[in-house]
């Protein structure tokens, strides 16, 4: 079961971070996470918006929450997709993609746990993002 966690774990570093740079303003910032050896870090003004894209598969029962959202202060959710990656086909998964906007100056982490909501069980996975709001 172990080995099985640490092969899990290395295909989520490799699918970790694919930063994309935004406009001057610093909006549209796409961050795609998973677990990693440390927190992603970005960079965000003010009303920006940036994103994260997490692979999901809610035929599982399985789906992305922010675990400490009562914590943070300088970012909230401003939308929510998600994108099959087959669509038509039953049980396939894909990606759910989280939208975030700057509301106010300061640093917050954005803690996201892979879970089935109704389990009283530590999450699956997890990943965090910290935003330094500027």
């Amino acid at each position: 079961m172990m080995q099985a966690l640490v092969i899990g774990r290395l295909v989520w570093v490799w699918f970790l971070l694919s930063a994309l740079s935004g406009s001057g303003t610093g909006c549209d910032r796409r961050i795609s996470s998973g677990i990693g050896a440390g927190d992603p870090r970005i960079d965000v003004r003010v009303g920006g918006t940036f994103s994260l894209s997490l692979i999901s598969n809610p035929s599982t029962g399985y789906r992305w929450e922010w675990s400490n959202r009562p914590s943070a202060r300088h970012v909230d959710t401003s939308g929510w997709s998600f994108d099959a990656e087959r669509p038509g086909v039953p049980g396939a998964g894909g990606t759910e993609r989280w939208i975030f906007k700057a509301i106010s100056k300061g640093v917050d982490t954005v803690r996201l746990e892979y879970k089935r909501p109704w389990e009283k069980v530590p999450a699956v996975r997890d990943t965090a993002v910290v935003i330094r709001v500027r």
